[in-house]
């Protein structure tokens, strides 16, 4: 199909115990192999990876009100203490899915350019390990609107062995709607379809390909006949607990039910109650067309929340805290066990929710907001 509260890769739902027990949501009933057998730093890597496909599938814990955030580094830092390349790239992948649905586009590919700077030339030779940042790349892609280029990354991942079927099936039946071609994106739905029977989550995801196939976001009337698939999907992914999937499937249902002669009033309690969900995941551009949705049937929708588009994260009041006692970002980065182009980003991050223009004015914000004992500053400030 993109947080105040954060939650590491060691908490997603879909990370690793000693008792590994199927998952229905997998086409193959199983992510995770057998600990007994792994190393250390390979169950770290693994539960980094079930992290990775959890947060691509939409299993963001249910005690957890936003979407995860998207500064994990409290496993990022162990693959860099460590020296394990992959852990730290599964979470910067993680980490760009979080930031695509939020809307921070840009900040998720440079996650991915990270993650393949960090793992290098073995990105090239151990695809396992890029197979899902190849679709989250597609995911950034289509949030560019830019179909042509996410059709070729999704036709490429769905055919050539794809490490999980159902994301790369899903990115390729999206991409086709998207792109105007409703027979190839309902042989996708098909092919969703066959990864089970008994597999819910490929189900539910079959069940929205075909209603974007029908026209549900091009052509509403059009896709009236495929409101049951669209049914299906909003219960599948609701019985999944995969809130953000319930919530698109219920704005991409809703001018459907409008075209299907549905009472303007249930339309708009459904579309509310979508918002008030993606609201609270902050993924602002669903958010946002949620909000244009209930506009054109004539409904005022709810203001988004503006207090929290200038509060920091606990990684970003670090970084911001460490610069305003003057270390360089390579210091910062060395002090955190994050990259110098992570510490980077935050920064760029830090300069727009607080509306500072440069590294002296942050300086000085912190110094002001800090009582005078918390500012000291080591007497000099990067530019």
């Amino acid at each position: 199909m993109a947080a105040a509260e954060s939650v590491s890769a060691h908490e997603a739902p879909t990370a690793h115990n000693d008792s590994p027990r199927p998952d229905p949501r997998t086409a193959s009933g199983a992510v995770s192999g057998n600990a007994s057998r792994r190393s250390p730093a390979s169950s770290h890597s693994c539960r980094a990876g079930d992290a990775v496909y959890g947060f691509a599938a939409g299993l963001y814990p249910s005690n957890h009100p936003t979407l995860p955030e998207a500064n994990h580094e409290s496993t990022e830092a162990w693959g860099f203490r460590v020296g394990v390349p992959r852990v730290a790239t599964m979470v910067l992948t993680a980490q760009a899915i979080v930031l695509v649905r939020r809307g921070d586009v840009d900040e998720a590919a440079d996650r991915l350019s990270e993650a393949r700077r960090l793992f290098g030339i073995r990105s090239e030779v151990d695809r396992s390990v890029f197979a899902v940042a190849d679709l989250v790349e597609g995911m950034v892609a289509l949030a560019r609107d830019e179909v042509d280029r996410a059709l070729d990354i999704a036709t490429r991942r769905a055919t050539q062995g794809p490490t999980f079927p159902p994301l790369a099936l899903a990115l390729l039946g999206e991409a086709q709607a998207a792109a105007g071609d409703a027979k190839a994106a309902s042989d996708t739905a098909s092919a969703l379809a066959a990864l089970g029977p008994g597999a819910p989550y490929p189900a539910a995801l079959a069940a929205w390909v075909s209603g974007l196939a029908a026209g549900a976001r091009r052509d509403p009337p059009r896709a009236v006949a495929a409101l049951g698939q669209l049914d299906r999907a909003v219960t599948g992914f609701a019985d999944l607990g995969m809130p953000y999937e319930e919530a698109v499937a219920r704005l991409d249902r809703a001018p459907v039910r409008s075209a299907g002669g549905h009472p303007a009033d249930d339309v708009a309690r459904d579309i509310s109650d979508a918002l008030q969900v993606l609201d609270r995941l902050q993924a602002k551009p669903q958010a946002d067309r949620a909000r244009s949705l209930l506009r054109e049937l004539g409904r005022r929708p709810a203001p988004p929340p503006h207090e929290e588009s200038r509060r920091l994260s606990a990684r970003e009041e670090e970084v911001a805290r460490l610069v305003a006692q003057g270390l360089s970002n390579a210091e910062v980065a060395q002090r955190l066990f994050i990259s110098t182009r992570t510490v980077t980003t935050h920064l760029q991050h830090i300069y727009r929710r607080l509306d500072v223009p440069s590294r002296a004015a942050l300086i000085r914000h912190v110094l002001e907001a800090s009582p005078a004992s918390e500012g000291t500053s080591r007497g000099r400030a990067d530019t």
